[in-house]
């Protein structure tokens, strides 16, 4: 794959992220997965593979990955936990389960130094859309825009569920 021949991990993963956007999931999937054996910032990765893996409506095998960088935090720079945690509350939502335990989580590492950085949304939520209520989904936004900047973090006051986790 013309993807792996680069030889800076971070070149790679910034290959696989140009390809999931164009929607080539297998092959942005295929390059994640080397990364990970490769030993690549592995919470981050397993992340970014539970994305390519839930455009392909993969839930199972996503949420294997999103435990997989949980298992993995204590190592990854702050700003992939909130991410970690997104994809939790991702699945809570669509099961809805009480996801106030994760709120109340990530309220916390939201406000963590280095704990905002730009992430790739749109795409994964625009594909979620239709399983969500109109206010879980916008909740589901409004975090997204947190984990990119900490200016957002506001305006998550605004949801009820927000407020009482």
């Amino acid at each position: 794959m013309a993807a792996e021949r680069a030889t800076n991990p971070f070149d790679r993963r910034t290959k696989a992220l140009d390809i999931y956007k164009q929607g080539n999931y297998v092959e942005a999937e295929e390059l994640l997965r080397s990364l990970i054996a490769a030993g690549f910032e592995i919470a981050g990765t397993h992340c970014h593979r539970a994305r390519v893996l839930l455009m392909t409506d993969r839930i199972d095998e996503a949420r294997q990955e999103v435990a997989r960088a949980w298992e993995h935090r204590a190592e990854a720079p702050a700003y992939v936990v909130p991410r970690i945690l997104f994809f939790q509350l991702l699945f809570a939502m669509q099961e809805e389960a009480n996801p106030s335990s994760i709120i109340g989580t990530l309220k916390s590492t939201l406000h963590a130094e280095d704990a905002q950085m730009e992430w790739t949304t749109q795409p994964l939520l625009e594909h979620f859309k239709p399983r969500f209520k109109p206010e879980a989904y916008a909740l589901l936004e409004a975090i997204a825009a947190a984990i990119n900047s900490r200016a957002a973090i506001a305006e998550l006051d605004d949801f009820p569920l927000w407020r009482e986790a």
